[in-house]
């Protein structure tokens, strides 16, 4: 995720992202992690993440 060209968005501006996208601000930071920065969360989940985030995505751009 980008900010002034930065890879460190203020939590303010996720917010208003997620909220715009109707998605969790938890799902916004797993969808823009590397691997490296979840640790040992199992990948299993993350992918559900990733597919929760962006099936509430799409879903709200069908709106």
């Amino acid at each position: 995720m980008l900010e002034n060209n930065k890879r460190d968005p203020t939590l303010s501006m996720v917010t208003k992202i997620a909220d715009a996208l109707c998605v969790p601000v938890g799902a916004l930071f797993v969808m823009a992690s590397e691997d490296k920065d979840l640790g040992a969360i199992d990948s299993r989940l993350t992918r559900r993440l990733h597919q929760a985030a962006i099936a509430s995505i799409a879903s709200a751009s069908g709106r």
